[in-house]
């Protein structure tokens, strides 16, 4: 992975996403186009909160195009099996229904994550070498998929083999996934629908059980890692949470507002929706720029002040309406577990920031320090 200029403007929404400074970026779209046509991207870009908001509580905008539910290479595959399941890839009343169930179970595993969280954070960190950068990205992904298998009721021996496979499956649900990631994507589906054979019954489903684990795999991953450099970036706090002054999980909190690991989501009109002076038609998509709207100073006053005791903090990080998403405080307790180890063993921030580089995403921001 190359990093890239700090001071060079992304070229597009999408491109903000891996860039090292996205956010003068994300200020310029707010303040001067919250809603516009990119033809680079061939979709609509929506950056102000009312804009994003609006957008995300539209009816009209459905999280599929209506002539492709499930991706043409995944069609007929495992891997398009449960894609086509998930709660977060549908709408209407099979979105309605299946949301229902999912709220209930994450809703279940808290507070009783923060504890599997925590252990396994210990057991993770104890279970190798130096804290190395590999080490530490190892760490990252690892983590969630460990605590939230073990509320999932998964076989404590196959979670190693399940991280590394549900991180396929996600790479092949990406957009712009190619042959290779499909592929793997598609072995992968098979083999975690073996391990997960044990909620064929229940009300979840095999597959929004799945989609549980991938989901936290990769959100959870960036806002660990996010946090990590934020603390890196600011001495008087690290040194404030070193001496517990300051608690780790206001700063995990802050994070999901301040650095996002969702920076955006897409959506698409299955008929004309007119907002804001413009018209979108039937067809069209639009990038809704989350981590812009979060810096929105109309959603949030100063919003680049770094503030992990901020009142009335506002986000839309983890979405907003029918598809917003239930697992925040699953994603923020995970986090905050993964960064209190990390920093009771005395990791060496400063030197994270020497080699930080983005993960290739279209919309997560996961840093990478691994030269």
């Amino acid at each position: 992975m190359q990093a890239l200029e700090p001071t060079a403007e992304p070229r597009n929404a999408i491109a903000a996403v891996t860039h090292p400074n996205p956010y003068p970026y994300y200020a310029r779209l707010v303040a001067e186009a919250p809603l516009a046509y990119d033809a680079q991207l061939g979709a609509w870009v929506a950056a102000s909160a009312e804009t994003v908001c609006a957008l995300l509580n539209e009816p009209r905008l459905r999280v599929r195009p209506t002539a492709e539910p499930v991706p043409k290479a995944l069609r007929g595959s495992a891997a398009g099996v449960i894609f086509r399941q998930l709660v977060r890839m549908n709408d209407g009343t099979a979105h309605s229904a299946r949301r229902k169930v999912v709220e209930a179970r994450t809703t279940a595993f808290n507070p009783p994550v923060d504890a599997a969280a925590a252990r396994w954070a210990q057991r993770l960190l104890d279970g190798g070498g130096a804290l190395d950068a590999t080490r530490l990205d190892a760490f990252a992904v690892d983590l969630p998929v460990h605590a939230l298998g073990t509320m999932l009721r998964l076989d404590e021996a196959l979670l190693p083999q399940l991280s590394e496979r549900v991180g396929a499956l996600a790479r092949a649900f990406a957009p712009g996934a190619d042959e290779d990631d499909v592929d793997r994507g598609v072995r992968a589906a098979g083999a975690l629908s073996a391990a997960f054979s044990h909620y064929e019954n229940d009300p979840l489903g095999i597959e929004n059980a799945i989609g549980l684990l991938f989901q936290a795999r990769e959100t959870t991953a960036g806002l660990l890692l996010n946090t990590l450099l934020a603390l890196a970036h600011r001495r008087a706090l690290h040194a404030a949470v070193m001496a517990r002054r300051i608690a780790v999980r206001e700063v995990v909190s802050e994070v999901v507002r301040y650095d996002p690991p969702v920076q955006n989501t897409r959506r698409f009109a299955d008929e004309e929706v007119a907002l804001g002076g413009h018209v979108l038609r039937a067809g069209d998509a639009v990038v809704l720029a989350l981590a812009a709207a979060n810096r929105d100073p109309a959603f949030n006053p100063e919003p680049e002040r770094f503030d992990p005791a901020r009142t009335n903090r506002r986000t839309l990080t983890f979405g907003d309406g029918a598809h917003a998403c239930p697992g925040e405080i699953i994603a923020i307790a995970i986090a905050t577990a993964g960064v209190r180890a990390l920093l009771d063993r005395r990791l060496d921030l400063e030197a994270l920031t020497r080699t930080v580089t983005y993960r290739p995403s279209l919309n997560l921001r996961i840093p990478s320090f691994t030269a």
